[in-house]
């Protein structure tokens, strides 16, 4: 939905190994926003 707003995205939706899901823009000002949500990783982490 964010792309249909036309707001540059400054880090594509993505998985890290540790769980957590996330993509990154910057408001008007370039003032960065890191939208996270918590996922447990598939594999216990050693």
């Amino acid at each position: 939905r964010i792309n249909a707003l036309g707001v540059p995205i400054a880090i594509e939706l993505r998985d890290e190994p540790w769980g957590d899901r996330h993509f990154a823009i910057a408001d008007p000002n370039g003032i960065g926003i890191d939208v996270v949500t918590y996922a447990p990783p598939d594999e216990p982490q050693a």
